[in-house]
């Protein structure tokens, strides 16, 4: 259901991403794909519960940006320590696909 900009209220269009949203994480958890995002302003960051799991780490346990970047395979590091500074400098979001 696409967000009509023009005719959706605002709520609606709230109910309409959060629905999607939902559709996504489902789609994330069948296919076993790991999320994780990062706050530039604040550096929190949040990880999916399939990222906890790939990485071995217990579900809700804090976690930060370099503790992600540590536990990556050390040839995807640079790769994405370079996405993240683009990201800064573009202000857009990225892609590490490993």
């Amino acid at each position: 259901m696409p967000i009509d900009i023009e005719k959706d209220d605002v709520q609606t269009a709230l109910k309409k991403l959060k629905a999607r949203e939902n559709t996504l994480h489902q789609f994330e958890v069948i296919a076993n794909l790991g999320r994780w995002e990062v706050d530039l302003k604040t550096q929190v960051t949040t990880w999916s519960d399939t990222c906890y799991s790939l990485y071995g780490v217990k579900i809700g346990t804090p976690v930060n940006l370099e503790d992600f970047f540590q536990r990556l395979l050390p040839q995807y590091r640079l790769e994405a320590h370079q996405l993240l500074q683009k990201a800064i400098q573009t202000k857009s979001s990225h892609q590490l696909s490993m």
